[in-house]
């Protein structure tokens, strides 16, 4: 009896332990249990340590932390919807409870199914491979593509976004809420996504050859949000333009084009500025608090009392 409870049987006992924490490991939540260190994500640069290629959208998930610079390779739309419940039938991403300050991957539960929360990260470049048509998609009309919160120095790059069903929609595209340094560069955000891009109490923004389009409400969203550059965008085809609250400030498009939008093309409650723009807009066209500056413009319905049908 002594010879079986001895050496032989510790190293089948160890060989147990190590195979529970393998499994164990395989199954721990994309989550940091603690908020980021103010300190260490002070810098604006994005510095992503650790490059990572991958090819769908489940690999692009579980790539999805901070000081990484995530590459993503394919030509077919990825299902984002399909990743994340995948991810949360594992145990592997969970809800996202409300005033936590927890860092990760979480999700919310919407109307329609569940819309991605990436917080409290860092250091993020998220690019689709130079020649590749990457785009993502999500299911749930009432869910975010993606959406980010108190996360810093982010850059989305080259990248699709959309909702893959067409008509009404309670869903954002690309959503940065209470983040700070953020990039986004050569980028198509598509309807039916109620705006294109909201911007929540973020600041430092820059916005560059990325096109906004399709989507039931404006292009653009800004709330409570602070020195953010569009320089040579195209806002079109949506359900308005831009729409800025009244607590926003240094908002500047540069080089940019607005057409075929409908409804109010600016309601904007704080200045704005667009500076060499081409403006046509054939709706209601209030144009309070924007200062045009070497901009063509062609606008009908001035202060317009009645909104045209659209």
């Amino acid at each position: 009896m002594k010879a079986i409870f001895g050496p032989m049987a510790m190293m089948l006992l160890a060989a147990m332990v190590f195979a529970s924490c393998k499994d164990s490991k395989q199954k721990q939540p994309i989550v940091d249990e603690e908020e980021e260190n103010e300190e260490q994500v002070e810098a604006s640069a994005i510095e992503a340590d650790e490059k990572v290629e991958v090819s769908t959208a489940l690999e692009f998930l579980k790539a999805l932390k901070s000081n990484t610079h995530i590459i993503i390779n394919n030509d077919e739309p990825m299902n984002l919807t399909d990743a994340l419940d995948e991810l949360i039938d594992e145990g592997r991403i969970q809800l996202r409870e409300h005033g936590s300050n927890a860092g990760g991957l979480f999700y919310t539960d919407e109307y329609d199914g569940n819309s991605l929360v990436v917080a409290h990260r860092h250091d993020i470049i998220i690019e689709g491979k130079k020649g590749k048509d990457v785009e993502f998609i999500v299911t749930p009309s009432y869910a975010d593509v993606i959406r980010f919160e108190h996360c810093k120095n982010i850059m989305v790059k080259n990248i699709t976004m959309g909702h893959k069903v067409t008509g009404g929609c309670s869903g954002d595209v690309l959503v940065f809420s209470q983040c700070k340094d953020v990039e986004v560069d050569g980028c198509n955000l598509y309807g039916c996504g109620v705006n294109g891009l909201t911007l929540d109490h973020t600041r430092q923004v820059n916005v560059k050859g990325t096109q906004l389009y399709g989507c039931s409400d404006d292009g653009v969203q800004l709330i409570n949000s602070n020195d953010a550059t569009f320089t040579n965008c195209s806002i079109y085809d949506n359900g308005g333009g831009v729409y800025v609250d009244e607590y926003c400030d240094n908002v500047l498009f540069e080089k940019s084009d607005f057409h075929g939008n409908r409804g109010q093309l600016f309601y904007c409650h704080s200045s704005i500025t667009l500076k060499k723009c081409n403006v046509e807009h054939h709706h209601d066209d209030i144009t309070d608090n924007v200062k045009f500056r070497d901009c063509e413009v062609v606008m009908d319905y001035d202060d317009a009392e009645e909104y045209p049908e659209f």
